[in-house]
């Protein structure tokens, strides 16, 4: 089977995505505006083509300051009006892929994802990265969940990515989504399954799951379900970059809590997450994670920088990588030259030896061996918010 075909594999499951759990989502992809909600002004952009921690923290500022931002809310609308606002100050067209949620219980519910595509400079790149986070927070009913870490961080640092990857593009085209829905209700992960039409169609070779990453505390371990190889290489990088303290390898795995898990159980396996999930505490969710702690004074700028930069030369290190690995894929195997003399009559020649170029091809096949002392999905669970350990 071919690196294309076994990609497609994966993504024709999660295409079942659309249907999950009885919630019924009618899917359209639209250009229009938001509705109504109150004006916000973004940061002014800055140049350079690394990460800036201080343009993220702003972002982060501005969407807290929007108080609540739960599915089908003023301040779910209020955050797209600002996450618009700014990647289209950027000279981005900004998609909209809408979908309606039954709640049973009450009317139905919009449910609004928006994603950018930042072109890649390859003419020849195969497929697209992605990289995905939440943009709401969860429904609270007696506090006012501010989500400053929760909902709030990893849009931050989507948004400064956005603006670094817009004057340094990778090789390949990157799509950066903001989840609706996403926490709206534990488990369910409605953006996600929402993305996944985007995922489908647009062939996406990795998908990274950023999410609670500016705990000012910030320890973000390996996820168990995570791609191997894809997530060691953001680990690898970290180290090259100083963050091992952030970014421990010692510290075990984590069963990360997040949208991915439901597209791994669908047969999309080419997924990282990237999420501290101890917010507040050296046990998970900890203290501060859905209540009124979650909040500016519990994350940090610092915080936003390491994982930001991770995040950044991660993606530049994986896409030099997967450059090098379609180079070798598509070379044309040289053709095999009929010996002189008797002894090549009667006789077929050999086909050249099938090599492998280094364990990453992107097709979502994830390796059969484990890295020494690695448990494999599934076999070791930890206690997190909303456990989604895998079924098959």
């Amino acid at each position: 089977m071919s690196v294309a075909n076994r990609r497609r594999v994966g993504l024709d499951r999660v295409a079942a995505l659309v249907v999950f759990a009885g919630l019924v989502m009618a899917c359209d992809t639209l250009g229009g505006a938001s509705a109504d909600a109150p004006a916000v002004v973004p940061p002014d952009v800055v140049s350079g083509d690394d990460f800036d921690a201080g343009q993220a923290m702003e972002h982060l500022e501005q969407l807290v300051a929007l108080g609540p931002r739960v599915m089908g809310g003023e301040g779910a609308a209020a955050a797209r009006s600002y996450v618009r606002a700014h990647l289209e100050g950027l000279g981005l067209e900004v998609e909209e892929r809408t979908g309606e949620v039954d709640l049973s219980d009450s009317d139905p519910v919009d449910l609004v994802n928006l994603s950018v595509l930042i072109p890649g400079t390859a003419a020849d790149a195969v497929g697209e990265l992605a990289v995905a986070t939440p943009l709401d927070t969860a429904l609270a009913e007696s506090f006012e969940l501010l989500g400053a870490n929760e909902g709030g961080s990893g849009s931050a640092l989507l948004l400064e990515l956005a603006r670094a990857l817009n004057q340094a593009p990778l090789a390949y085209p990157t799509r950066l989504i903001f989840l609706d829905g996403e926490v709206f209700e534990a488990g369910q992960h409605l953006g996600i399954q929402l993305a996944a039409t985007d995922l489908f169609e647009h062939d996406a070779r990795l998908l990274v799951y950023v999410h609670q990453v500016g705990d000012a505390d910030l320890e973000i371990r390996r996820d168990l379900v995570s791609h191997r190889v894809f997530r060691d290489s953001f680990f690898h990088t970290a180290a090259r970059l100083g963050h091992s303290a952030s970014f421990p390898t010692q510290a075990g795995f984590d069963q990360v809590p997040g949208g991915h898990q439901l597209l791994f159980r669908h047969g999309f396996r080419q997924v990282v997450a990237l999420s501290d999930i101890r917010y507040g505490g050296s046990e998970p969710p900890g203290d501060f994670w859905r209540t009124a702690e979650d909040n500016l004074d519990h994350v940090s700028k610092e915080s936003l920088a390491i994982a930001g930069e991770v995040v950044l030369e991660g993606l530049r290190d994986i896409a030099a990588h997967l450059q090098r690995v379609d180079a070798h894929s598509q070379r044309p195997v040289p053709e095999v030259q009929e010996a002189d003399g008797p002894e090549a009559e009667g006789s077929e020649p050999e086909a050249p030896e099938e090599t492998q170029p280094e364990n990453i091809d992107g097709t979502g096949s994830p390796r059969e061996d484990s890295a020494e002392g690695e448990p494999r999905p599934g076999s070791a669970v930890v206690e997190s918010p909303g456990d989604l350990s895998p079924t098959e």
